[in-house]
C-alpha cells in the first residue's frame, strides 16, 4: 500500500473567460452575465473545489492537460465577488488556495420605456392603433440620457440606432423597409462607455411593440342580397320587391365599406366587424329593373380606396301587375257521383285546374281549410294541383291567387263553390247470440 501526503501544485489564478468578459475591456474581469465562466490550470486529473468569498460554489474535473473551465450554475449577485479554487488529488490532498479572481458582476443599463409610434406615422383613421402603411416608420421613447438605443424587428435584424437626449427622449426611423404583415419591434439601451447592454441580464424583459404594416386595400367580397329580401319563388335568384334591401359580405376587419348601385350611386356605409363580416341596408329605394351592386372599402390603414369588389346582379321588381287567376275548376276526375262538372264530389283531396300568368306561383285557398296547395303554372299559363288536406265535408268557397318570381301578387280569383259529400257510416256490425242466455227465435 502506498501512502500520498503530497499536496496537488497550487492552481494558477482563476480568469474570466473572454467570452463571459463582456463590455469594451475584455481583460478588466468586469461583466453583466449572472452566470459567468472562468477557467485556469491545475494538476492534471485533480478535482478543482470553487470557492466565493470562502464558500464553496461547486466541482470541476481538470483535464489531463491542466486545464479546466467552470460555468457558475446559480446567479451571481451583482457585486464584487472574490474567487478562489483549490485542487484535490486522488488521496484527498488540498492544493494551497490559488490566487483571487476580483469579479465584478456589474449591473447593465436599464431597458428602454415607452416604445411607441409616432402619431404622424400611425396612419389611417386612428393615429394610435399602431396600424399604419409607412413602411419606414418612426418610433420613440424613453432612455436613460447619453444611451444608445438599437431597434429590432421579430427576426432581431437590427432597423435602427437613436441617442436619448438630456431628457431621456429619443426617436429612430427604421432603416429597413418593413414589409406588409404583423411586426415586433424590440428595444434595447446601450452605455458605450462601457459596451454593456440591457439584454445581457435574461432576467429583464426587453420592451416590445406589435404594429401592423398594411400597404393595401383588399377589395370585399362579392355583396349578397340577404335572403329575407330575395322575395318571391326563391330566396337565392336575387328577384326582389324590396326597395331597400340588405345586403352583406366581408372586408378587412375594421375597415369602412360602401355599397354602390350602378343605377343609383352610393347606398350606404358601415365598419365591418372583427370578425371582416358587415350588412348594409340600401338607404336609397332602388328604382325598378336590374342593378349592379358592389362593394368598396377604405382601410383603417388609410390606403387608398380599393378596387371594386365583383358585382351582383340584382333585379327590383313592384310594379308587374298579374291579372287574377281564371278557369278554376275542379277536374272532371275528381268531380265524382252523377255529374263530373257538378263540383260535387265525395273526394276530399280533390284535384283543381285553371289559367294564370305564366310560370306564375299559383297559391290555392278553402274557406274552411285554408290553404290547400300550391302549383306552378307552366310556360301557356296551365296549371294543376291536388288538394294538399283532407278537406271537410260540406260546400268550400276555393279561390285562386298567382304570384311572379319578385314575390308580386295578383288579385284573387273568380270563387269556385265546390261540396264535399262525406262517405256514408259504416253499417252496424252484426248481433250474433242473445241476451240474458234466450234462444233465439225462429
Amino acid at each position: 500500500m502506498t501512502t500520498d501526503y503530497t499536496k496537488p501544485l497550487k492552481p494558477s489564478q482563476p480568469d474570466l473567460t473572454n467570452t463571459s468578459d463582456n463590455g469594451v475591456d475584455t481583460s478588466d474581469d468586469e461583466t453583466t452575465k449572472r452566470k459567468p465562466t472562468i477557467s485556469g490550470t491545475a494538476e492534471p486529473g485533480s478535482t478543482l473545489r470553487i470557492f466565493d468569498g470562502g464558500v464553496e460554489v461547486g466541482t470541476v474535473k481538470v483535464a489531463l492537460d491542466g486545464s479546466w473551465n467552470y460555468t457558475f450554475r446559480t446567479k451571481l449577485t451583482q457585486t464584487t465577488h472574490t474567487i478562489t479554487v483549490q485542487a484535490e488529488d486522488l488521496a484527498g490532498n488540498l492544493s494551497d488556495a490559488s490566487d483571487p479572481l476580483i469579479l465584478v458582476v456589474a449591473t447593465p443599463p436599464a431597458p428602454p420605456t415607452g416604445i411607441e409610434l409616432i402619431a404622424a406615422d400611425d396612419s389611417g383613421s386612428s393615429n394610435t392603433d399602431n396600424i399604419t402603411n409607412v413602411q419606414l416608420p418612426t418610433f420613440s421613447g424613453k432612455a436613460a440620457p447619453g444611451l444608445t438605443v438599437e431597434l429590432y424587428d421579430e427576426n432581431n435584424d437590427k432597423i435602427g440606432t437613436g441617442i436619448a437626449n438630456a431628457s431621456g427622449d429619443w426617436t429612430i426611423t427604421s432603416t429597413k423597409t418593413l414589409p406588409d404583415g404583423n411586426r415586433t419591434i424590440k428595444a434595447i439601451a446601450i452605455d458605450l462607455t462601457k459596451g454593456y447592454r440591457s439584454d445581457d441580464d435574461e432576467d429583464v424583459p426587453q420592451p416590445t411593440l406589435g404594429i401592423v404594416i398594411d400597404t393595401l386595400s383588399q377589395a370585399p367580397s362579392q355583396p349578397d342580397l340577404s335572403a329575407a329580401d330575395d322575395s318571391g319563388l326563391s330566396n337565392s335568384d336575387n328577384i326582389t320587391n324590396v326597395l331597400l334591401p340588405e345586403f352583406s359580405g366581408t372586408a378587412e376587419p375594421g375597415s369602412s365599406v360602401e355599397l354602390f348601385s350602378d343605377q343609383e350611386g352610393a347606398i350606404g356605409t358601415v365598419t365591418a366587424g372583427s370578425d371582416g363580416k358587415w350588412t348594409i341596408r340600401s338607404t336609397k329605394p332602388l328604382r325598378q329593373g336590374k342593378h349592379k351592386i358592389t362593394a368598396r372599402v377604405q382601410d383603417i390603414a388609410g390606403n387608398p380606396v380599393s378596387a371594386p369588389s365583383a358585382p351582383l346582379d340584382i333585379e327590383i321588381d313592384d310594379e308587374n301587375p298579374l291579372a287574377a287567376p281564371t278557369g278554376l275548376d275542379m277536374t272532371a276526375a275528381t268531380d265524382t257521383g252523377i255529374s263530373n262538372s257538378d263540383d260535387i264530389t265525395g273526394d276530399n283531396t280533390p284535384d283543381f285546374t285553371g289559367n294564370a300568368e305564366p310560370n306564375s306561383r299559383v297559391t290555392l285557398t278553402s274557406d274552411k281549410d285554408g290553404v290547400i296547395g300550391t302549383a306552378t303554372a307552366n310556360g301557356s299559363g296551365v296549371w294543376t294541383l291536388t288538394a294538399s288536406k283532407n278537406l271537410q265535408g260540406g260546400v268550400h268557397v276555393i279561390t285562386a291567387v298567382a304570384s311572379d318570381v319578385a314575390g308580386n301578387e295578383s288579385p284573387v280569383s273568380s270563387p269556385l263553390n265546390i261540396t264535399i259529400v262525406p262517405p256514408p257510416p259504416a253499417p252496424p256490425a252484426p248481433r250474433h247470440g242473445c241476451a240474458n242466455g234466450q234462444r233465439p227465435q225462429y
